[in-house]
């Protein structure tokens, strides 16, 4: 070939390239998006790693701006660092603006330590104010200072750089402005070996980035206790030591070709990799569903929306409250109970906790306000309030759990089935089932050693009723501690040990890292179930039990009823489900839930004001027949 046709050749094929070219750009659609600062290069990131041919024209306006500008149509998506406002959501409506709410996940600080502070599992706010705050300059320099029980030990702290997203978590965990001049302010990697090499050291990371290290537990209110950095103790407000990152987009452009799937990429579990890489958590399972449901819905959906519900707690309530029903979730009531009369002793509140028949006879007679069910209102007492003209308002509490854990190496305690845990369980075994083979015939003559709560429990009970079918008590003859940590390590430590616990205790557990135990699935009739959140959820694991109230609606014009619900579903009480031993009612669901109890106020109010304005029947006049007629 000459070198005219190499040239000719040439410019045909640029010719051809700047022709491809824009017609390639024809081809991308354009989204644009406004809001923070910190989440717009996270989902510029996530949307590169995603093949689509979406485009994202971004803007850095702060979130305030950013919903502002969202929530005028001026923006398909807006990328923020906090949830919206109830404000702000009624600034979209006004403007007809319908949206999907998508967590991307949460950048979370993790405390970490070096190895020979073995001493101490959890900070106190006290402790990481000591620690961390800029109070504590010069002033905290060793362990001792903190606790006198302490070793005496200098304390060495490191501290992430002050433009980093760890800086910022850290400073939400610690009061005044940033933190101690005096720390060692380093990069990642470098706090990471530092703390993992030196004595006495104590630092903070992104979550992710501390895969390898010692990380100490935060108790930053004592109602919640101590609590392990995570996807879900972030998103339920339970660790105060991270922050979700939200995207919110307008469902007018989801019909735009590509972008749903797209924002359910980087939305679901395909972008963990690469959220980790930055050094963030990706959201919960339960999340992952919210984002995907949010996505695929056709109304505004807002999990984490401020308040727009209106009710508020007068300071001087008073009257009395009548509970009945079901001992479930005793634990949860007594300490909900204890917390709201300590707030407003002018409500008397009497439980009457002696079983389902009796709580509904008492509900549909008018004689008690609220009843407690697991399985709400048989077809019996709905008869029976009909009849007395009572319709009820049902409140999920979340379910109970039971699990059983096992020595990981004693693999015929993989799956018992439920005939096995009682034979194991029932007090009637006492000492005369010791071994293993004298619970089921296949399995070895091993001894068994069994670790059980103290008395009183909660999950005795419950592991007694579902698998015996009543509350018949659990044998005593076994190792006895309220401690399910000191539970969980002891079974670690001896083949052939079994204890069980609940699901929220089996959580601390896990935070805690302890090795060498394994969770026992349940055969309730037909296979080998094993405890997770979608088994519990679905029903299919067998040791649970619903915790519902059955409400009079027309108890709900009264101001101590409507306080005493409102009570139980505040941002600042959620933690007491955790504390009750309930699961399943997320962080999330509580401002639904409020607006519910909102709606059903205004109803019964509503109602009863009709039914005072409403005239009374007049009798019809006698007729008197006429003599002779």
């Amino acid at each position: 070939m000459s070198l005219f046709q190499r040239q000719i050749g040439i410019v045909i094929l640029l010719a051809l390239l700047i022709v491809a070219i824009p017609l390639n750009a024809q081809d991308m659609t354009e989204v644009t998006v406004v809001g923070s600062g910190m989440v717009v290069p996270v989902l510029e990131t996530l949307v590169a790693n995603a093949e689509s041919a979406i485009t994202l024209n971004t803007t850095v306006t702060g979130t305030t701006t950013g919903f502002s500008q969202f929530c005028q149509g001026q923006a398909d998506l807006v990328a923020a660092n906090r949830p919206i406002t109830a404000e702000e959501n009624t600034v979209c409506q006004e403007n007809g603006v319908e949206y999907a709410e998508l967590l991307i996940g949460s950048s979370v600080a993790a405390i970490i330590a070096s190895p020979d502070v073995d001493f101490v599992t959890c900070l106190s706010t006290a402790d990481l104010d000591a620690i961390f705050a800029p109070s504590a300059e010069a002033e905290t320099i060793n362990w001792n200072q903190l606790n006198p029980e302490y070793p005496d030990l200098p304390l060495s702290v490191y501290a992430p750089q002050l433009d980093s997203a760890a800086f910022t978590e850290l400073d939400r965990l610690v009061s005044g402005d940033g933190l101690r001049a005096d720390a060692n302010y380093e990069a990642t990697a470098s706090i990471l070996s530092s703390v993992e090499q030196g004595t006495g050291s104590i630092g903070a990371v992104l979550l992710p980035e501390a895969t390898s290290a010692q990380i100490l537990m935060v108790n930053t209110n004592d109602a919640v206790g101590c609590q392990s950095p995570s996807a879900q103790t972030v998103e339920n407000r339970l660790y105060a030591g991270g922050n979700m990152l939200f995207a919110y987009v307008n469902r007018a452009v989801l019909q735009t070709e590509g972008l749903l799937d797209l924002l359910t990429h980087v939305t679901g579990p395909e972008s963990a990799e690469t959220l980790s890489s930055l050094g963030l958590t990706s959201p919960s399972s339960a999340l992952y569903a919210n984002n995907v449901a949010a996505l695929t819905g056709t109304e505004t959906s807002s999990q984490f929306v401020t308040d727009s519900a209106t009710f508020n707690i007068p300071a001087d309530v008073s009257g009395f409250i009548g509970i009945a029903g079901s001992p479930v979730a005793q634990t949860y009531l007594s300490t909900v109970t204890q917390f709201f009369n300590a707030s407003y002793p002018g409500v008397t509140i009497t439980p009457t906790l002696d079983g389902e028949a009796a709580g509904f006879r008492r509900l549909c007679n008018g004689e008690a306000d609220i009843a407690v069910s697991y399985n709400g209102l048989p077809e019996e007492a709905q008869a029976d309030c009909a009849a007395n003209t009572i319709t009820t308002l049902n409140l999920d509490l979340g379910r109970e759990v039971v699990v059983l854990v096992a020595n990981a190496n004693t693999a015929h305690l993989e799956c018992l089935t439920t005939e096995q845990i009682t034979t194991t369980w029932s007090a009637t075994s006492g000492e005369a089932v010791t071994t293993w083979n004298q619970v089921d015939s296949s399995f070895p003559e091993m001894p068994i050693m069994l670790f059980q709560p103290t008395s009183g429990d909660s999950s005795t009970d419950l592991l007694m009723i579902k698998t015996t079918g009543s509350d018949r008590p659990a044998r005593q003859d076994t190792q006895i501690n309220r401690d399910p940590l000191y539970r969980a390590a002891a079974t670690a430590n001896v083949e052939g040990a079994l204890t069980f616990m609940s699901w929220l205790d089996y959580q601390k557990v896990l935070a805690n890292n302890q090795a060498n135990i394994q969770l026992v699935s349940v055969n309730f009739g037909s296979n080998c179930v094993a405890p997770s959140e979608e088994t519990i959820a679905d029903g299919s694991y067998a040791l649970t039990r619903q915790a519902q109230l059955e409400v009079n609606t027309a108890a709900l014009e009264r101001t101590e009823v409507q306080s005493f619900l409102w009570y139980m579903f505040t941002d600042d009480n959620y933690v007491l489900f955790s504390n009750g031993n309930l699961t399943g009612i997320q962080f999330s669901d509580l401002p639904v839930l409020r607006e519910s109890l909102q709606e059903a106020f205004d109803a019964a109010l509503a109602a009863a004001a009709a039914a005072a304005t409403a005239p009374e029947a007049t009798a019809e006049p006698e007729v008197t027949a006429e003599p002779g007629s």
